[in-house]
């Protein structure tokens, strides 16, 4: 890789690769820690395994093949979820359900009041921002509408207001259409990252 003529496309095969090597097969879990190849994995991380299943709906969404057992690994957390007691991981693990849609959150829930009363006080800004995010995007696909056409596929990506003033007129303009007449397949193929 040429580090003046670095593009995104070469950054994403490398993450893909990179996180290919940190999975821990036996576990269905991502490792915390990678010193070298020889060394292998150090540990297993649900916080690091929730990243990289976010990471991964991203990279499916914009078109990438994901070749990991996503619904492997997100059974493993599931099942590892009385380990999870902190904000900031309650969140990542509603973020990641949110994305892949495995509609975990209900269980998770009472463990997020609980957390939260526990650990806000004590929480980075980060940890906050993971918390909220995650509890943002549950809600957001418990209440939304199912995802029918462009218009719900650019709502729920990128929010109301810029599908009023960017998708909508844009839509509008070059395509001859309203988004709410086009399908969400329409705007997966369009999207590639």
């Amino acid at each position: 890789m040429d580090k003046d003529n670095i593009n995104i496309e070469e950054l994403i095969a490398v993450a893909l690769r990179g996180l290919h090597q940190m999975f821990v097969p036996q576990e269905n879990l991502f490792c915390y820690s990678m010193q070298s190849q020889k060394d292998g994995c150090q540990g297993i991380s649900l916080r690091y395994s929730m990243i990289s299943l976010i990471g991964l709906a991203k990279a499916r969404v914009a078109g990438y093949e994901v070749r990991l057992p996503v619904e492997s690994i997100m059974n493993a957390i599931f099942n590892r979820q009385h380990q999870i007691t902190h904000i900031a991981d309650l969140g990542l693990f509603l973020w990641m359900d949110a994305l892949w849609g495995a509609n975990y959150q209900r269980q998770i829930f009472d463990r997020v009041k609980q957390s939260s009363r526990r650990h806000l006080r004590s929480a980075s800004p980060m940890e906050l921002a993971w918390g909220l995010t995650g509890l943002s995007l549950s809600y957001q696909v418990t209440e939304s509408k199912e995802i029918r056409s462009y218009a719900d596929w650019f709502e729920y990506f990128f929010g109301k207001r810029f599908y009023r003033f960017m998708c909508y007129p844009y839509t509008r303009k070059i395509w001859g259409m309203d988004p709410s007449q086009l399908s969400a397949d329409w705007a997966n193929q369009r999207f590639k990252g």
